[in-house]
């Protein structure tokens, strides 16, 4: 057990480091990636556009609904007004027919009253 303890590390050989970048042989091998890579920006390229449309699309239906939303509520804002302003000419027509009463109610007081003075002045002069 003890020899593990003080054993030494192993070394390994040295190994050649890869390069980071390996430049194509041939000029096919070039042209290759040259089309690779333009592929690669053409696609990301569409993504981009694909997400942004995406995201107005998305952004205008919000809109759209809020709008419409909007648009119901003044729909039931404009029909209430119109019941208010039914409801308004039916209270006036009846206001105006219940003055009418009233004048002609104050007008049959009136003769009552003057019709009672003249009785309380006949029966006084009779009563004297």
């Amino acid at each position: 057990m003890t020899d593990f303890i003080h054993e030494h590390p192993k070394v390994e050989a040295p190994q050649e480091k890869q390069p980071a970048y390996v430049p194509p042989k041939t000029e096919k091998e070039r042209q290759k990636k040259v089309y690779a890579y333009v592929a690669a920006l053409f696609l990301i390229a569409m993504l981009l556009i694909a997400w942004s449309f995406l995201m107005s699309h998305r952004s205008n239906q919000q809109i759209i609904s809020e709008l419409k939303e909007n648009t119901s509520t003044l729909q039931s804002a404009f029909d209430k007004n119109e019941e208010l302003e039914r409801r308004i000419d039916t209270l006036e027509k009846s206001y105006a027919v219940l003055e009418s009463e009233n004048a002609r109610l104050r007008q049959e007081l009136d003769a009552a009253r003057q019709e009672l003075a003249l009785y309380r002045a006949a029966e006084e002069q009779t009563g004297n």
